[in-house]
């Protein structure tokens, strides 16, 4: 019986993965968010910018997070690592700026 053999997991795949886990968190949270937001039927809200701001960017940084970590083998790790380090800027300034400021 032959065994298959895996290759090992790189420390790029594993920050990718993270970064990745972290904004699903984050993409359900702004489905949460937004959903509460809907629920009080309230008058002009929720509006456009709401949802791509609670829903649309968490949701568009986990498919970015994904693609690293299906490419991180194919891509140098210097790349994965600025990306990495954009999306922790980005996640700083969603939360700063969704939780009503510092």
């Amino acid at each position: 019986m032959r065994t298959v053999r895996s290759a090992p997991v790189t420390s790029s795949q594993i920050l990718s993965a993270c970064m990745a886990i972290i904004w699903l968190l984050c993409s359900l949270l702004g489905l949460v968010l937004y959903g509460s937001v809907v629920s009080q039927h309230v008058p002009g809200y929720p509006d456009s910018g709401q949802m791509k701001f609670y829903v649309v960017v968490p949701v568009a940084m986990t498919l970015g997070s994904g693609l690293l970590v299906l490419l991180s083998k194919r891509l140098p790790t210097a790349l994965i690592v600025l990306a990495s380090g954009v999306q922790i800027l980005v996640l700083l300034g969603w939360f700063f700026y969704g939780g009503g400021g510092v």
